[in-house]
């Protein structure tokens, strides 16, 4: 006996649903209206993407990448926020990072003389016996 004739779309058309939804279950967060850098040739700028499995599976306009959403997909709004997936820092500290130039602007010092002008200048700026602190110059620079 021959199947049906619509056996075969029927058949396919669960395959892709099923399919569909093992893609959604996949996807573990969806970050959506925000400026995502996809670092493509274009440099290209997506509004989403979504993640699973610790890879980025998939970038694009909201409406798209939120169709991808599972029951246990986590929605994060990023409200507009620019976000660089993979960029990792390996060596980071963050609060010296962030406290740098919190007194006072740190020039840009391309020779001994610009140190010594910037050690001077701190002097008068530091009660006596604090310590004057030179940070962000590099050796191999002067």
């Amino acid at each position: 006996m021959s199947p049906h004739p619509l056996a075969y779309p029927c058949a396919l058309f669960v395959f892709l649903v099923a399919a569909d939804i093992a893609a959604a279950e996949e996807v573990e967060a969806i970050y959506h209206h925000g400026k995502i850098a996809t670092v493509d040739d274009k440099f290209s700028i997506a509004e989403a993407m979504a993640i699973g499995q610790g890879r980025v599976l998939a970038v694009g306009e909201n409406d798209d990448v939120l169709k991808l959403k599972g029951e246990k997909t986590r929605l994060v709004d990023l409200a507009g926020r620019f976000v660089v997936p993979g960029l990792m820092d390996s060596h980071s500290h963050a609060t010296g990072a962030a406290m740098t130039e919190f007194d006072h602007p740190i020039p840009v010092m391309e020779s001994i003389a610009d140190v010594l002008a910037y050690i001077k200048a701190r002097t008068a700026a530091v009660e006596p016996g604090d310590w004057i602190v030179l940070r962000q110059v590099f050796i191999t620079r002067l």
